[in-house]
C-alpha cells in the first residue's frame, strides 16, 4: 500500500511541475496496485480522479470524464453524501466539460462541486471560493 501511495504522489508531484509523461507512469504504477490490493476504496478514487485530471492536461477529451465517473462510482459507495471528495471530483468533472468548450454541463457538474463544499467545508475553506468563481465563469460563458 505504501508503494501505491508514493507512487501516486510522485506523479501529483510531475503533474504540478507539467511533466504529464513521467507522471502518468507513475500513477498507472499506483492503479495497478491499487486496483488489485484496494478494489473500491477512497485510496483508489483519488487516484482515479488524479488519472482524469492528467489526461485532461494531456488534451484528451473523453479519458478525464472516464476517470472521474470512476472514481464517483467508488465514492457514492464508500463516503457520507456530502463528503468534500465529491466537490473535488464534480469540479474535476466540470473542468473536464469546460475543456471541451460544453458549458451548460460543466456548470451542471460545478455547481454540484459548489453545494457540496457549502455543506461539508468552512466557509473561508479556498475550494469553496474556487468553485463559486468557476460557478461565475461558466454562467457568464453560458450566456455567450
Amino acid at each position: 500500500m505504501l508503494l501505491a501511495t508514493s507512487y501516486n504522489n510522485l506523479g501529483t508531484a510531475y503533474v504540478a511541475a507539467d511533466d504529464h509523461k513521467i507522471a502518468l507512469f507513475y500513477l498507472l504504477k499506483a492503479r495497478v496496485i491499487l486496483e488489485k490490493l484496494r478494489p473500491g476504496s477512497p485510496e483508489l478514487a483519488t487516484l482515479y480522479n488524479n488519472l482524469g485530471v492528467i489526461y485532461g492536461k494531456s488534451g484528451n477529451d473523453e479519458e478525464p470524464k472516464t476517470y472521474h465517473l470512476k472514481a464517483l462510482e467508488i465514492q457514492e459507495k464508500v463516503l457520507p453524501t456530502y463528503h468534500a471528495d465529491f466537490a473535488v471530483t464534480y469540479h474535476n468533472m466540470a473542468k473536464a466539460y469546460q475543456d471541451m468548450k460544453e458549458y451548460v454541463t460543466a456548470l451542471y457538474w460545478e455547481r454540484k462541486a459548489l453545494n457540496i463544499a457549502c455543506q461539508s467545508l468552512d466557509e473561508n475553506h479556498s475550494n469553496r471560493k474556487i468553485y463559486q468563481e468557476a460557478v461565475e465563469y461558466l454562467e457568464q460563458k453560458t450566456k455567450e
